[in-house]
């Protein structure tokens, strides 16, 4: 399952139904992961954060396999950007390639902004 970066934020501030869901997915043998795409935005405003905050986002995405953009995921990123505009639809970038990763790998993503990801055709989406 990969964790887009709301999750992973929501991980970082304490969220307790965030932390319970991951608690869930652990004891059920799913293995947690994350996009080389959410490792960037983690990181944007790394230079602006404490010393302690950067030393915790280090530590939450060295405990999470990141899969990365690869070129057959920045195919289908472009394609569903594309297609997503061509339907007069907006989506980040950022969230097409996390997408493209996701189908790629034929990868759940696990997400709070379901709304968005909803409109890609064949994302396997869970919310909470």
């Amino acid at each position: 399952m990969i964790l887009d970066t709301d999750i992973l934020i929501d991980v970082l501030r304490g969220y307790t139904p965030t932390q319970n869901k991951l608690q869930t997915l652990e004891q059920q043998h799913i293995p947690l992961r994350t996009t080389s795409i959410s490792v960037f935005e983690l990181f944007q405003d790394m230079q602006q954060l404490s010393a302690e905050k950067q030393e915790k986002i280090k530590s939450l995405i060295s405990s999470l396999q990141i899969i990365s953009f690869d070129e057959l995921a920045a195919e289908e990123a472009g394609m569903i950007r594309a297609k997503l505009q061509r339907e007069g639809n907006i989506l980040d970038p950022e969230d097409c390639m996390i997408a493209g990763i996701a189908l790629t790998h034929q990868e759940i993503l696990l997400t709070r902004n379901s709304k968005h990801f909803s409109r890609i055709t064949g994302l396997k989406i869970q919310d909470y």
